[in-house]
């Protein structure tokens, strides 16, 4: 579905007619691969649409780490669902085999837009709470994550034409802008830029609504000390770089550590995610399986992860899934009945430690 499949061996050396190609409609009434004409020598194309959402997540997680640095968390986050709601949208429009490349593009965006959704999202909730929920909110909101791509499936199981599953899944996404009237402004990010009315008076109307005495004499200080330190701030100041992290050794370790950690986990999250349709027959069952063992591995680290450690926890994930992935390669390709059941639990086996390392390299960087 949406150009989930990737070329097969040999594709490319043949080339076809548009007037002999014959597309099973067996489960799809249309599909990307049909209205692109994505099979023998344009195989190759459905790789390049996937690798251009990925390159979009890429560049969206740098891009609006900035944006959301400089602008706020609020701002980012809107800019973030338009980008994912409207290019998606968009995407329905484009028809015939040459509409591949502005798909492509499309997706490119979606993928910005997406990475920005889910990120800043992260960083906003985990500064809105003290320390003592940042594990359970960081770990938290991966499950109505999880719930999105489930209620998709279900979207995708009774629209079979892409081009409406397209609008169906993207448009409404555009509601979430009445969030900018209803989402306060992280208190840290204003107090950080200086702006303590702002953060005080969004601190006062929390403090309401959770039955809280607002700590008046803290925001006063803040105040006070925000004028009389303006003018020394301004000449002592230095602008922040990413560099700086790399100029301890001991972060600069960990900073390899961790990005090694991203990288591995990305590689077999997305790949058992983007290879679940084709483990049986039944795509819309393999999906929403592969979809739906997420929820029990979020909920696995909430309970384990204050008594274990995170550096235990995620450890163990990555062993679990690795040797899951590993084991399930071995099965590739088998027509045994019962061994492509194995596969299917060995690929659930591994999603739920992919998942579950996923929640936690977010915490555990962040931290």
């Amino acid at each position: 579905m949406n150009a989930s499949a990737w070329a097969q061996p040999g594709d490319q050396e043949v080339t076809c007619q548009s007037e002999d190609l014959v597309f099973d409609r067996t489960l799809m009434i249309t599909t990307v691969v049909e209205e692109f004409e994505l099979v023998c020598d344009r195989a190759g194309l459905r790789t390049v649409v996937n690798i251009m959402y990925m390159l979009g997540l890429l560049v969206g997680s740098y891009m609006f780490g900035w944006i959301s640095d400089q602008f706020g968390r609020i701002k980012a986050l809107m800019l973030g669902i338009m980008f994912v709601s409207i290019s998606g949208f968009a995407g329905a429009f484009c028809t015939g085999p040459g509409g591949v490349y502005a798909f492509a593009v499309l997706r490119f965006l979606c993928g910005i837009g997406g990475i920005a959704c889910f990120m800043v999202s992260f960083v906003l909730i985990v500064e809105h709470v003290g320390y003592k929920y940042t594990m359970l909110v960081g770990i938290g909101i991966n499950i109505p994550f999880a719930i999105g791509e489930i209620i998709l499936g279900v979207e995708a199981y009774f629209v079979r034409d892409w081009k409406t599953l397209q609008m169906v899944a993207y448009l409404p996404m555009l509601g979430l802008g009445a969030l900018y009237w209803i989402a306060p402004e992280s208190v840290r990010w204003l107090l950080a830029k200086g702006k303590v009315e702002e953060a005080a008076k969004i601190a006062k109307n929390i403090a309401k609504q959770n039955g809280k005495e607002f700590p008046e004499h803290i925001f006063k200080n803040l105040e006070i000390k925000a004028s009389n330190e303006t003018e020394v701030t301004e000449l002592k100041a230095t602008s922040a770089s990413v560099l700086d992290i790399f100029r301890s050794k001991q972060m600069f370790i960990r900073i390899l550590n961790m990005s090694y950690q991203w990288f591995s986990i990305t590689l077999c999250f997305y790949g058992l995610s983007f290879a679940s349709t084709s483990y049986s027959r039944n795509i819309f069952m393999n999906f929403q399986l592969s979809v739906a063992i997420e929820i029990p591995a979020y909920i696995f680290c909430l309970l384990v992860i204050d008594c274990w450690g995170r550096r235990p926890v995620l450890s163990l994930c990555q062993l679990i899934s690795g040797i899951a992935c590993i084991s399930c390669a071995f099965l590739q390709g088998s027509n045994d009945p019962t061994l492509n059941l194995l596969q299917v639990i060995l690929s659930l086996v591994g999603k739920f430690g992919a998942s579950a390392a996923f929640a936690i390299v977010y915490l555990y960087t962040a931290e």
